[in-house]
């Protein structure tokens, strides 16, 4: 039998050490290994729950975009247009029948369906409001003012 360890300064026999016979982890050693990665895990969550979110703003703007497209085209050739929401896309039309159509990413949906926002051809409109949702609570609106102002806001 080998019998690992030092051997004491009187030269008597071996002394032996708890890591020779050891072949697993302690409990210590576990239990640290698990807050480690419960850690991690704190730190990286909130970080792809923010990721949803400035794509979700992100959408919020190119329906805005989308919005201030229809108002220059009415303007510059004076003729009024017609945006629709229509669940997972927006329905730029205009009076001459023209029409341009922006799908939404996955996930993502416009609210109130059917709502239609017009653009005459001073520049002003009716108003209205589009909600960006992604399916749960967070939301975006796209809030078009009678004076054909368009704005994104935070709810």
């Amino acid at each position: 039998e080998k019998v690992t360890g030092r051997i004491s300064r009187a030269g008597k026999a071996p002394v032996k050490t708890a890591c020779a016979n050891r072949k697993g982890f302690t409990l210590l050693e576990m239990l640290l290994v698990l807050f480690i990665l419960s850690l991690s895990i704190m730190l990286v969550f909130p970080s792809i729950r923010g990721l949803n979110d400035i794509k979700l703003k992100t959408t919020a703007k190119r329906v805005a975009a989308d919005l201030i497209y229809a108002r220059n085209h009415a303007l510059r050739e004076r003729q009024s247009y017609y945006v629709e929401a229509l669940d997972e896309k927006i329905m730029i039309t205009a009076r001459n029948g023209r029409k341009k159509e922006t799908l939404l990413p996955d996930k993502f949906r416009v609210e109130p369906l059917g709502n239609v926002i017009i653009f005459y051809p001073a520049g002003g409109s009716n108003g209205g409001r589009l909600e960006i949702k992604d399916g749960g609570k967070t939301y975006y609106s796209v809030k078009v003012e009678s004076t054909g102002r368009i704005r994104v806001v935070s709810e």
